[in-house]
């Protein structure tokens, strides 16, 4: 399977708005977008259906972006992250035009699904996985966007910049 960029590294936080006020510093950010949900976030970790609150946000230059991803309620692969690791890099990012596909392909190199959710943003339709050995190990975030009338998103350059035309994020820093 050949993929293209990686759209994004993850960094799961703790506090969101102090980290961002970090990475800024530390990377030169100088703004921040949280992705804006329309729907629900229905998300399964361990096979389970999961009430979960996942804030995002996206900053950087170019093309590539750093996610920074915090969440509250129920277990999750994010919490479970923090409570065995601190804050630090939990996966990258990137975008597929077929979900299962990639999937199966992944699997066969040995990975599986750690946790997959699904939402709506503006009304482009976003499912996605994390894909690795298990929990401890490197993860892989896969995306499959599906803008109105069906059309797959695929791997775009400029995510934010997308994002911020469409809707699908908003400034917050």
């Amino acid at each position: 399977m050949k993929l293209g960029k990686i759209a994004h590294a993850c960094i799961v936080v703790e506090d969101i708005s102090a980290s961002a006020d970090h990475y800024s510093r530390l990377f030169g950010i100088k703004h921040w977008y949280e992705l804006v949900r329309t729907s629900d976030l229905d998300l399964y970790y361990k096979g389970e259906k999961r009430n979960s609150d996942v804030k995002i946000w996206l900053g950087g230059k170019g093309h590539t972006a750093i996610e920074l991803i915090q969440s509250r309620g129920d277990e999750n692969l994010y919490t479970t992250y923090l409570k065995d690791f601190g804050e630090g890099i939990h996966h990258l990012q990137y975008y597929v035009k077929y979900l299962k596909k990639a999937i199966a392909e992944f699997e066969k190199e040995g990975l599986q699904v750690l946790q997959s959710a699904c939402f709506y943003s503006k009304g482009m339709k976003v499912d996605y996985v994390y894909m690795g050995k298990d929990e401890h190990s490197a993860a892989f975030e896969l995306i499959e966007a599906t803008l109105p009338g069906g059309i797959k998103k695929g791997d775009l350059p400029f995510e934010i910049l997308l994002g911020r035309l469409t809707g699908n994020m908003k400034r917050v820093k």
